[in-house]
């Protein structure tokens, strides 16, 4: 797997802050946000994976063309123990924080989800 320096850097970034700040800190999580967007698509492969086989993430509700999982907001709720008001709310913080650091915030068209039979 080859990585950038653009990710190598955002990772020791990361490390820094969660070791200085703690890893709940916004700034933190505002960090980690940068590795995974800066991550090889093979690692982002790699860590779905492990989250799926360790029971973190729902089973997807349909897929993109490319095969890219959709996720159901309720049933991510659920998953987290959380209202789906409060998943609702921590996706819009998600997303303002990748508008606010110039990430591709496009919201997914259903019309365009596969859904899982």
């Amino acid at each position: 797997m080859s990585t950038t320096p653009e990710f190598t850097a955002a990772v020791e970034m990361h490390h820094a802050m969660s070791t200085t700040m703690g890893t709940d800190h916004p700034l933190t999580q505002r960090a980690l946000t940068l590795v995974m967007e800066l991550a090889p698509d093979e690692l982002k492969t790699l860590m779905a994976d492990k989250a799926r086989e360790m029971g973190l993430i729902p089973e997807a509700h349909g897929y993109l063309d490319d095969g890219t999982p959709c996720y159901r907001l309720e049933a991510i709720a659920e998953k987290l123990g959380l209202t789906e008001a409060e998943a609702q709310a921590s996706v819009q913080a998600f997303m303002a924080d990748r508008m606010a650091m110039g990430l591709d915030t496009m919201p997914i068209d259903p019309a365009l989800i596969h859904i899982r039979q």
